[in-house]
């Protein structure tokens, strides 16, 4: 197992530049396949992956709670579909 270590601020500056290019990349995607629940375009620029400053702006947890709701989202749509199919 491999330790982290807070490295200060600004540290992670380029693991936060991947993740938001590939999260990007994904709305890009969902998009194009006209995929149901997607992200929105706006998602992509008001996505933070920083510490946060307080409630109003959260920072990283914010986007690991907008990628949970869509995750509910997503899961109620499939249970739909899925009962739909069956009563058919």
């Amino acid at each position: 197992m491999e330790e982290f270590e807070d490295e200060g601020e600004g540290a992670g500056a380029d693991a936060e530049k991947a993740v938001a290019d590939k999260f990007i990349e994904l709305v890009d995607v969902q998009t194009k396949l006209g995929e149901e629940p997607r992200f929105t375009e706006a998602v992509k620029s008001n996505m933070q992956l920083g510490p946060g400053t307080g409630p109003e702006e959260r920072g990283l947890w914010g986007t690991v709670a907008l990628w949970q709701q869509f995750l509910e989202q997503r899961a109620a749509v499939l249970g739909q579909k899925m009962q739909r199919s069956h009563l058919f």
